[in-house]
């Protein structure tokens, strides 16, 4: 009797673990890739859905193609994100780039640098809420590339690194 118990209970956790509501970080259903690690959009429109499937309601539908976001979970094709208003939910794999993109945050216009230094000339400015490429950063300025402008930016106006991350 204990024994079809003991296979009772794995069978129920082998069946738990693989349910959507326990994608794991790191569990067998892992790319290997670390979590949490930042991607963009790689679509002009993409699905966040409440659920790793397409039978789960779309959560938010985002038009803003490399728009940065963050993993916090994998199951099979399918990545739980979170987005820079603090929104969770799951895309699909194929809609999410490797490529990284920074979103500008905070209040005003951001002054674009051409050094990184507070000093430095200032070559532009940036809205909050404009996407563009992530060059380099180190722990207090990053390098961007907008279409309009390349220069560095204050690290606490991006949004798209992890805290402590360096980029090279």
């Amino acid at each position: 009797m204990k024994s079809l118990r003991r296979f009772l209970v794995a069978v129920v956790a082998l069946v738990a673990a693989a349910a959507p509501g326990h994608a794991q970080e790191g569990g067998p259903r892992s790319t290997g890739q670390p979590l949490p690690r930042f991607v963009s959009l790689s679509a002009d429109v993409v699905n966040m859905r409440t659920g790793p499937g397409e039978q789960h309601p779309v959560l938010w539908v985002y038009r803003r193609n490399g728009l940065p976001v963050k993993v916090i979970g994998e199951f099979y094709q399918w990545r739980k994100v979170l987005d820079h208003e603090g929104d969770v939910g799951w895309i699909k794999s194929n809609l999410l780039s490797n490529r990284r993109k920074l979103l500008v945050v905070g209040q005003g216009l951001v002054d674009i640098k051409r050094n990184a230094a507070i000093e430095a000339r200032v070559v532009a400015q940036a809205e909050p809420g404009v996407i563009g490429d992530l060059e380099t950063c180190d722990t207090a300025w990053c390098l961007i590339d907008l279409e309009t402008a390349e220069g560095w930016i204050p690290r606490d106006h991006v949004w798209g690194l992890l805290e402590g991350e360096k980029l090279d």
